[in-house]
């Protein structure tokens, strides 16, 4: 009797091994995933997969994207009248229960050209659940010297009220009303107007830390004081290159 219970047991031990890949438990298995993707984010730090220069590689990009065809979504004269750029990504299954939606960079104009970049994580429900979805990018385009002053200053910026993120204008001709910040979201290569409200953006001050090889503050970068470094020439490259360009 025993042997036959042992028996039997590993019989529905095997069963169920196989429900997992016939379909039977699939409702099973995507909770335990969902358990155990939380359990990951919520004991590992946000930082420690964070690579600023890889940030900056997808953020330069992303830059020569829209670039390339002024018929991709942002228009030039949005872009040309802009006192600062962030760029936002934000990976599949990348927020859940771990406090941050996403990470980027935000530069500011400076004269000419731009300043170094400063690295910003985001944080809160506005970009909607990413879970299983594919790496969404987000450009803000910020349209006054307040907006990137807000960056600038360190802590948290909350969009919303009059720092809310307005759906930018998509063509040249599309009129749309005065704002601080336009927000556009990329797919399949085009960038659509999007409002985001209510969403956290924080400086990361240990990330610049790494990567700058020092303190340094996300005001004193978007001032200009520090130096762009050169894994970021290219980001710059890319943000002074005219609209039309192949190379950006």
């Amino acid at each position: 009797m025993f042997s036959l219970l042992i028996y039997k047991s590993k019989i529905t031990e095997e069963e169920n091994i196989m429900k997992l890949f016939d379909g039977e438990t699939k409702g099973s298995l995507k909770v335990s995933l969902f358990l155990l993707l939380s359990l990951f984010f919520l004991s590992t730090p946000a930082w420690a997969s964070w690579d600023f220069q890889r940030t900056i590689d997808h953020s330069t990009e992303v830059i020569k994207e829209f670039k390339k065809d002024p018929k991709n979504g942002i228009p030039q004269s949005v872009f040309d009248k802009a006192k600062g750029v962030a760029v936002i990504r934000v990976s599949e299954a990348g927020f859940i229960f771990s406090g941050e939606s996403g990470h980027g960079l935000v530069v500011a104009r400076k004269g000419q050209s731009w300043t170094a970049p400063s690295a910003i994580s985001v944080s809160g429900m506005g970009f909607g659940l990413q879970v299983g979805g594919e790496t969404t990018h987000y450009v803000l385009i910020l349209n006054t010297k307040q907006a990137v002053d807000n960056f600038a200053r360190g802590g948290k910026l909350k969009l919303k009220g009059e720092m809310e993120g307005v759906a930018g204008p998509t063509t040249e001709t599309e009129r749309k009303p005065k704002s601080h910040i336009y927000v556009y979201k990329r797919s399949k290569g085009f960038f659509g107007g999007l409002a985001l409200t209510g969403l956290d953006i924080a400086e990361s001050k240990d990330t610049n830390k790494r990567y700058y090889h020092k303190e340094v503050s996300s005001k004193e970068i978007l001032s200009g004081k520090v130096a762009v470094p050169k894994g970021a020439q290219k980001l710059i490259h890319a943000l002074n290159a005219p609209y039309g360009s192949k190379k950006g």
